[in-house]
């Protein structure tokens, strides 16, 4: 019988596991559900909510990330209309959601001051001073998702990746009919 020296199983033993994973890998992607949706394109089920991406509204931007619920057979039609609907007035709603990002800067500016972080901060407080528009070029949505809260109410949430802070997402909440519920690090538990 063959005897190996125990310094050679440990690699071995190390790039089995790693195929191992590789494989289940490859296989959960390859049984991730996919259709085609009417007016979405191409979307993937994840386990109770339906993922793809939707063209940005403003042209050149890259697309945007979105989710809405629904079953197996595919993403709820209303859902889809609603996400759609939203999509139209998101531009609007980014109007009523940047005066509280604009606030968010301000207070981490405050937090900042006399650190070397501070620079980049009051560069973008001066750009954006009479202009709250210019934010855009350092407060971008990623993702927009439709969730239902734990009143059982429906509520959006969008998702904002901010040049100020590459750690952590920021994100608002509005119900569905585009009123203002919150805004905060996406990380932060709310309810609603």
């Amino acid at each position: 019988m063959l005897k190996m020296h125990p310094i050679f199983f440990l690699p071995l033993l190390i790039i089995g596991g790693m195929c191992l994973l590789s494989g289940l890998a490859w296989l959960y992607e390859k049984t991730r559900k996919k259709i085609d949706c009417v007016g979405l394109g191409t979307v993937t089920y994840s386990g109770e909510n339906w993922s793809g991406l939707i063209p940005h509204f403003q042209t050149g931007e890259p697309a945007v990330r979105f989710e809405i619920p629904g079953g197996k057979s595919g993403p709820n039609p209303t859902d889809v209309d609603r996400l759609l609907q939203f999509w139209q007035t998101v531009s609007q709603q980014l109007d009523l959601i940047r005066p509280l990002a604009m606030v968010e800067l301000e207070d981490c500016f405050d937090n900042v001051s006399g650190t070397r972080d501070e620079a980049p901060l009051a560069e973008i407080l001066e750009r954006t001073a009479t202009d709250s528009k210019a934010l855009d070029r350092d407060w971008s949505l990623c993702q927009v998702g439709l969730y239902e809260g734990s009143t059982r109410e429906r509520y959006w949430a969008l998702d904002f990746e901010v040049t100020w802070d590459v750690e952590h997402t920021r994100c608002a909440y509005l119900d569905l009919g585009g009123g203002l519920l919150g805004y905060d690090l996406s990380c932060v538990v709310v309810e609603y």
